[in-house]
């Protein structure tokens, strides 16, 4: 999800229709920054919600070791509504097959 309060709050609609369009069956797990947590954690469309850290994803070492817990999910895809090189780093070394975000940075 977005680093930012209003921008995660933008992308829930979008999450929602997913899911709505992808069945009840579909489990759809966010990766948000803890100070985040609150704004969603309610909905009940998603399965999980993900807290992390904002300093895990300034350094190598944090990137590293948190796509590594992530990667332990066997997650299928990914949909990154960030415009973030680090972002789609992340999701790449997580081992997430499909992911689809901005085509930019390296990421087609």
């Amino acid at each position: 999800m977005p680093q930012w309060v209003g921008d995660t709050v933008m992308s829930v609609p979008s999450l929602i229709l997913l899911k709505k369009s992808l069945g009840n069956e579909t489990k759809i797990t966010l990766l948000v920054q803890n100070h985040l947590i609150p704004v969603i954690d309610h909905l009940p469309y998603f399965h999980k919600v993900i807290g992390y850290k904002k300093k895990e994803m300034k350094s190598l070492g944090g990137l590293l070791s948190l796509s590594r817990n992530i990667k332990k999910e066997n997650f299928e895809a990914v949909i990154l509504f960030s415009n973030s090189f680090r972002s789609a780093l992340f999701c790449y070394l997580s081992g997430i097959p499909l992911r689809f975000g901005y085509k930019s940075d390296f990421r087609n």
